[in-house]
């Protein structure tokens, strides 16, 4: 078929079009990749930081919960010895009130033959066990931990009555437990609970 000749002269090529028609404007200039370029970038590397921040706060997660359980776990012996009485209501005091309680901050270890920790009659320093690279707790690459980076302190206080004289059945026990992150930094964790004579 023929195009008639007054009609490709009518027609006119893209490339003679005037500018700012549609046919000029098709792609991306050269600015406008590096300006795209720019912005991920910056949101790459805010992504990466965030990363590395997660793993971080991760790690003092697991640390802050190990001092807590601790804690719990002191808290815990107190009562069940003043069930069992295997001390008497007057040895839950701290040393310099006559009692068995160390008065400073002392390693983690684990319990004596009193089944109380932060006595005199403390064992070694406390390790845990903990999952290897398959996740699972009891297999062959569990990891072993000694806990030389956490420290205890239980300090037993009165409980005063509205007339300021101490209440002969009660008592608080404050329990601290300290311990140095892997970035050097000090953290500590503290719980207080009660204790009466009588169950």
């Amino acid at each position: 078929m023929k195009v008639p000749l007054k009609m490709k002269m009518k027609m006119k090529s893209p490339v003679c079009q005037e500018k700012g028609s549609i046919a000029s404007t098709v792609g991306y200039s050269l600015l406008e990749v590096m300006m795209a370029v720019v912005v991920s970038s910056i949101g790459l590397v805010a992504l990466l930081a965030l990363f590395s921040q997660s793993v971080v706060t991760m790690f003092l997660v697991q640390e802050d919960l190990l001092a807590r359980q601790k804690v719990r776990e002191i808290l815990e012996s107190v009562s069940t010895a003043r069930n069992t009485h295997s001390v008497s209501w007057g040895d839950i005091e701290n040393v310099a009130d006559s009692g068995i309680f160390q008065d400073d901050f002392l390693p983690m270890k684990v319990a004596g033959n009193d089944g109380l920790v932060g006595t005199s009659d403390d064992g070694a320093v406390e390790t845990i066990q903990l999952p290897g690279p398959d996740g699972q707790l009891g297999t062959g690459d569990d990891i072993s931990r000694t806990l030389t980076n956490y420290e205890r302190k239980v300090v037993v206080d009165e409980v005063l009555m509205q007339d300021s004289n101490p209440y002969p059945n009660l008592k608080k026990i404050t329990v601290t437990v300290q311990y140095t992150t892997s970035q050097g930094f000090q953290r500590s964790v503290a719980m207080s609970s009660f204790v009466s004579q009588h169950r």
